[in-house]
């Protein structure tokens, strides 16, 4: 795709994020998932990538969404943002009742952020979630 007069790839590639988020407001993800995808082939940053995970997470391709996740962390620089990747990703994790998969990651969001108190209220909510789980399905003991 051609850039748009006087746009350098990045101001492109936030332009396309920008649509993207109201496509994604209007529930239209497979067109947030095109854009956000125009985007990151224009200027790939992890914000991008953190985005385009989470847009997987809606449309249910988790591998997919992980990979995403995957290569948002490995594109981050900034702590604050390599921790609201780790929760991101956990909160996936945890939603496929992956629960330590998921507390291992909102634990190192927790690390890289400890004064975001989102962060230890998720991994309360796993643990509940987790012991749930147990309780409705036990390990089976051998005799």
């Amino acid at each position: 795709m051609p850039l748009s007069k006087g746009r350098t790839p990045v101001r492109q590639a936030t332009r396309l994020f920008r649509g993207a988020r109201k496509r994604a407001q209007a529930r239209d993800y497979c067109g947030a998932l095109a854009t956000i995808d125009r985007a990151i082939s224009l200027a790939p940053s992890a914000a991008l990538f953190d985005y385009r995970g989470a847009l997987l997470c809606l449309v249910g391709k988790v591998q997919e969404a992980l990979e995403s996740f995957a290569q948002a962390l490995s594109l981050a620089t900034c702590s604050k943002h390599q921790a609201e990747i780790y929760f991101h990703r956990g909160l996936l994790y945890g939603r496929e009742q992956l629960y330590d998969q998921a507390l291992a990651d909102m634990a190192q969001a927790r690390q890289l952020s400890p004064a975001n108190t989102t962060y230890g209220a998720a991994m309360a909510s796993v643990e509940i979630e987790k012991r749930r789980a147990l309780c409705e399905n036990p390990v089976p003991v051998c005799p």
